[in-house]
């Protein structure tokens, strides 16, 4: 399985996501970092299905 650049993307802005979001706090930006986190780890795991899912076709 070979990793392209919109799992290294992906994977980067994740982290990015995680280490600036405070998930103690109760803000509006707290819950976006929320949804953000959840949003990129979904689209990271659809990412990684289609390259597992295209690389067991070859």
């Amino acid at each position: 399985m070979k990793l392209d650049r919109n799992t290294l993307v992906l994977v980067l802005f994740l982290i990015l996501v995680v280490t600036v979001t405070d998930y103690r706090a109760s803000e509006m930006t707290t819950y976006l970092g929320i949804i953000a986190t959840v949003v990129l780890s979904v689209a990271l795991i659809i990412n990684l299905i289609a390259i597992y899912l295209k690389g067991k076709g070859n």
